[in-house]
Order: structure tokens, then sequence, then C-alpha cells
């Protein structure tokens, strides 16, 4: 739910959640939300940013 409303708030979180669950590109963030949140909006430009953003972060950090 942190990465659909895709607030600055709470990109750390989204960090840490990404590096346990070992998803480290924008693409599978993305793929995650469709599975869980069904009724979710469709990668919006700002979910797409914000996946990108966190994912570079995660890529850049490792997996932890």
């Amino acid at each position: 739910m942190k990465l659909t409303t895709a607030r600055p708030v709470d990109h750390a979180d989204c960090v840490m959640l990404a590096q346990r669950l070992g998803i480290d590109t924008s693409d599978g963030l993305l793929d995650l939300i469709e599975e869980a949140l069904p009724q979710a909006p469709r990668r919006t430009a700002r979910m797409q940013y914000f996946a990108e953003q966190v994912a570079e972060e995660v890529a850049a950090q490792g997996m932890g």
C-alpha cells in the first residue's frame, strides 16, 4: 500500500520491505502491487517513478 500512495515519507519503509522481499526492480515492485492489490490503480506514472526510486536505492544498497 505504501507503494501505491508513493509518499516520500514512505520511501525508507519501501526500500526496507523491498530488500526483505528480495525485489530490486521497479517491475518486480509493481508486479507485487498488482498481485496483492488487484483493485489498485495500474502502474500510474507516480507509482512507476516511486518504484524506480525505491529499486535504485535497493540496488545501490544491496539486499541487506
